[in-house]
């Protein structure tokens, strides 16, 4: 079952769920329009972290052995048909019972940004890592701060064996 605001605003209180949480879902900052962040009637607006991995380049990327090249932007531009990897600004605790689903922002999707991430086990606790694609043909400026993703609450039919933490996960740290 999806979860609505009234169920994380609880958990937030009880288990701190999203750190840093807010309340409102923000859409201005100093009279200035932005990509909105915080709460959503049925999930949580995520911000884009300047926290960016840049795969390093080379005849072939191992899919196993993955490097990246950690830097410091505020303004990400991702060039034509490339992609980033980014955390988000927001640590999530997902309580043992509930997963996340992570979905980008229509505003972004139709600027040719496809946001990939993996489903955020019960147990994990840490920020998000977001794969972060630019599908258009002309370069792609982000905006560190903003929000980039939506992540969902859904609980499952039952608990589950072993959460992410039990099974020894280390995801959500650069």
């Amino acid at each position: 079952m999806l979860k609505p605001d009234k169920w994380i605003l609880q958990m937030v209180k009880k288990e701190e769920i999203i750190a840093p949480f807010e309340r409102k879902n923000i859409r201005e900052v100093s009279g200035q329009r932005i990509f909105s962040y915080g709460l959503q009637p049925y999930g949580y607006d995520l911000r884009l972290s300047p926290d960016i991995l840049i795969p390093k380049r080379g005849t072939v990327l191992d899919s196993k052995h993955r490097e990246f090249e950690k830097i410091y932007d505020e303004a990400p531009v991702i060039p034509p048909h490339d992609y980033i990897v980014a955390l988000t600004i927001e640590t999530v605790k997902m309580p043992r019972g509930i997963t996340g689903l992570i979905y980008g922002k229509s505003s972004l999707a139709e600027a040719g940004i496809l946001i990939n991430a993996t489903p955020v086990d019960a147990g994990f606790n840490g920020r998000l890592r977001l794969c972060i694609a630019n599908l258009n043909s002309v370069a792609i400026k982000l905006y560190a701060y903003e929000g980039i993703a939506q992540l969902l609450f859904i609980e499952g039919d039952g608990l589950p064996l072993k959460d992410y933490r039990e099974k020894g996960g280390n995801h959500g740290k650069v």
